[in-house]
């Protein structure tokens, strides 16, 4: 099961659910999370995996817009990773693949 994390720092994460558990908690929490928002992590941790993986994309997006910083997703590292691998080896998308996309996300 997927586990979401809390980033604390840029060294570590803690799954939200040891937070949740643990007995002294962050000074923030209790001033930063209103009770609807600690009831819903602790729902969240009960969801499926695929449930947990979208509400963190959302997450990660919401936090991305607030710090100006996105942290990619495992799956976002590894197709990055995919793409530098083709080009390295001259592995280009064909020319009348790249006009359609151009062509679907112009003024988008």
């Amino acid at each position: 099961m997927l586990q979401l994390k809390l980033q604390l720092s840029s060294e570590r994460a803690l799954p939200i659910g040891s937070l949740l558990a643990c007995r002294k908690r962050p000074s923030w929490y209790n001033l930063a999370m209103s009770r609807t928002d600690k009831n819903l992590l602790k729902q969240i941790a009960s969801w499926p995996e695929a449930d947990q993986e979208e509400i963190a994309e959302v997450a990660r997006e919401i936090e991305s817009r607030r710090t100006g910083v996105y942290r990619l997703s495992d799956a976002e590292r590894a197709a990055v990773r995919e793409g530098i691998d083709a080009a390295d080896v001259g592995h280009f998308a064909p020319e009348d693949e790249m006009e359609e996309y151009y062509r679907l996300h112009r003024g988008v």
